[in-house]
């Protein structure tokens, strides 16, 4: 059995296009790379180029659910593989993921492990700690998990004819999971197959505000919860920096919380968080 595969890039050569495209290579029964480009300017589809079966889509004037959309028009294969590239995929990925298939399945989604910064990874570690002391370890409760389409097997069938809301620059994932869902499909998230997630502090600073817009008018964060959120970053990252001894974390993160809560109450005070409700129209 092969598979397509829908590559999404814009200016993606660094961090680790490279090692992204390799592990793809190596661990997918690939029947088309379909690559869709946000406008590179950095060498991306240069690079690509150099790959077998390669097929190359311009969405320069677009956003990432626009490039989503135009992925999953071209896929041709009964399954497919979202990936991103700033993703790399463990070892044997797909053999772990197919485990999973079975008639009620609509998607495999791979854990998100990130790497790169490490603030990031610091705060990361010191609340999976603090979780599993509070007894709420997060990876037990997949339902709560945001969907993410940066290393995700999908079944073609459950999501065709998905038309994805083109202002969704951000959340258009957790959209994706919720219309596989409502079709009946079951959305696995799995502990492996998993993925490597290069992520840094001021990528997050950047998109914490749409992130915490779109969040909210997704129904996926609610105005309580990120306020509780809020409240709670700075005894957090107090206990994160006294267990990882990291200063780069402490201001960070609580901008990062700040910013997020401000999109939160953007989209409420707009009175744009009443979308959760079209699910899958």
């Amino acid at each position: 059995m092969k598979v397509d595969v829908v590559l999404l890039t814009k200016n993606s050569l660094m961090p680790c296009l490279k090692h992204c495209v390799q592990s793809i290579y190596r661990n997918i029964p690939i029947n088309r790379l379909i690559v869709v480009d946000g406008g590179s300017t950095d060498g991306t589809i240069d690079f690509l180029r150099q790959f077998s079966n390669v097929i190359i889509v311009d969405d320069s004037k677009g956003n990432r659910a626009t490039s989503r959309q135009i992925g999953i028009k071209m896929v041709e294969t009964e399954w497919f593989l979202f990936i991103d590239s700033d993703i790399i995929l463990s070892n044997n990925w797909f053999n772990e993921a197919w485990k999973y298939v079975d008639d009620d399945v609509g998607a495999v989604q791979g854990l998100d492990k990130p790497i790169g910064d490490r603030s990031v990874l610091d705060f990361g570690e010191a609340m999976d700690k603090l979780r599993t002391q509070l007894h709420k370890p997060l990876k037990k409760r997949p339902s709560i998990i945001r969907g993410f389409t940066g290393d995700t097997l999908i079944r073609t069938s459950a999501i065709k004819d998905i038309k994805i809301p083109k202002f969704l620059h951000f959340y258009e994932d957790q959209y994706i999971r919720k219309f596989v869902e409502n079709k009946g499909f079951k959305w696995i998230i799995t502990q492996n197959p998993f993925c490597y997630h290069f992520k840094t502090i001021e990528e997050m600073i950047k998109d914490a505000f749409p992130s915490g817009f779109y969040g909210c008018r997704m129904g996926y964060i609610s105005v309580r919860k990120s306020l509780v959120a809020l409240l709670t970053i700075v005894p957090k990252v107090i206990y994160a920096f006294m267990l990882k001894r990291n200063p780069s974390l402490l201001m960070s993160q609580v901008k990062f919380q700040t910013l997020y809560t401000l999109g939160v109450l953007k989209a409420w005070a707009s009175g744009s968080a009443t979308f959760s409700h079209r699910w899958g129209t």
